[in-house]
């Protein structure tokens, strides 16, 4: 079967100073310029179906944003738009892309949204007139940077180091190649890009890690967030609490995620392509007070040993695990297509803590996610991916 991919980037680091998003904190406009931020594209085509996926160094693409870019690409593109993703590395040191958020994350950039639906245009574009026939390696290898951030103090859900608690490690790669190496190289890996505290633009480590790639693997390299809503990197102070690093630790970071890599795909194994497909769901979720609102799903089947799962939300590990447990071959991927709130699980729920009740003024959410918001969520996944695979793929 024959697929053919191309890929492209463009670079879309303000030259002026922005205000950053994702941490509250954070009141001044940024002082500087500690690393580029990235808009990386790649494009898919078989027989009459495109797919496109588009990565931007951002804490997430806002809601209209979103929409307004996917509509652009797929007409360009002559494709659904359920072909196509926009998707964020979930950085916390790039400006704000969301109209309907708290200002506490950071207020709206237009300037900067513009750039990025340019950047997206421009890059699928290139992508599309470099098409060419590829193969399909996969690959697995481990890295340990990250750590659950709840743990239970005095009788409340604190944001705090819990190492007990297990998290997913794997770094899972999909080199999409041509005899002279890779056109793109898709990383997936579970963990917050909260390294850096410092008020300067950054793309923290899985933008570190991608330009390192690039350069050392060649073609362009995407890095999908996946279920990492919370998990953390483990930088803890004298205190036994969380700390921020700084850009020598997004380096430090970025480099254990590349070598994770090259130890992926120094194993990695040829598959076949199967028949690409996607497809596209609202799911609505009930909240605890009687309100709902919609998560969106979104599947794109590579190959029967590659699926990826696109969620707008902050998925927290735990989701991760369920859909691991049921579908072992699909990549979660948070942060795509706008953005929601966090989801958490429903022990998260009757626990409380940040993710499930103190995110929520940020996220503008009038009330938590009800119970049985698990059952929900797994079981439009579950119908979502029998769409594309059907049943016995699993």
């Amino acid at each position: 079967m024959s697929v053919r991919a191309g890929s492209a980037r463009r670079d879309v680091t303000p030259n002026r100073r922005v205000r950053l998003a994702g941490h509250a904190s954070r009141t001044t406009p940024s002082e500087g310029v500690a690393s580029p931020l990235m808009v990386r594209a790649v494009c898919l085509e078989h027989e009459e179906l495109r797919l496109a996926v588009v990565v931007a160094d951002v804490l997430w693409w806002g809601p209209a944003l979103a929409d307004a870019v996917r509509a652009d690409l797929a007409r360009r593109l002559g494709t659904g738009v359920e072909a196509v993703w926009v998707v964020g590395t979930h950085t916390h040191n790039a400006a704000q892309t969301a109209t309907t958020l708290a200002p506490s994350l950071g207020p709206y950039d237009e300037a900067f949204a513009a750039s990025l639906a340019s950047a997206a245009a421009e890059a699928c574009a290139e992508a599309v007139a470099s098409l060419t026939p590829v193969t399909l390696r996969l690959g697995e290898a481990a890295c340990d940077i990250g750590v659950y951030r709840r743990r239970l103090v005095d009788g409340k859900i604190r944001m705090a180091p819990d190492p007990a608690v297990p998290v997913d490690r794997r770094v899972r790669v999909a080199s999409l190649e041509t005899h002279d190496g890779p056109v793109a190289t898709l990383v997936q890996f579970a963990c917050h890009p909260t390294t850096s505290g410092e008020n300067r633009v950054s793309a923290d480590y899985p933008g570190a890690a991608a330009r390192r790639l690039d350069r050392e693997l060649g073609g362009t390299t995407l890095f999908l967030q996946g279920c990492a809503g919370d998990v953390r990197p483990h930088l803890v102070g004298p205190d036994g609490l969380f700390r921020l690093g700084d850009e020598a630790e997004v380096d430090r970071l970025g480099r254990q995620l590349t070598d994770a890599v090259h130890e992926a795909m120094a194993s990695a194994v040829e598959i076949d392509w199967g028949v690409p497909r996607a497809a596209a769901a609202l799911v609505p979720l009930s909240l605890a007070n009687g309100g709902q609102v919609d998560l969106a799903l979104g599947a794109l089947r590579l190959a029967d040993e590659l699926l990826l799962l696109g969620m707008n939300v902050e998925p927290v590990s735990g989701y991760g695990r369920l859909i691991r447990n049921g579908w072992p071959q699909v990549w979660p991927v948070g942060y795509t297509n706008g953005i929601l709130a966090y989801l958490p699980t429903d022990q998260q729920l009757a626990e409380g803590g940040y993710e499930a009740v103190g995110s929520l003024p940020h996220f503008a959410l009038a009330a938590p996610f009800a119970p049985g918001t698990e059952a929900a969520v797994m079981g439009a996944v579950d119908r979502l991916l029998k769409t594309v695979v059907g049943e016995r793929s699993r």
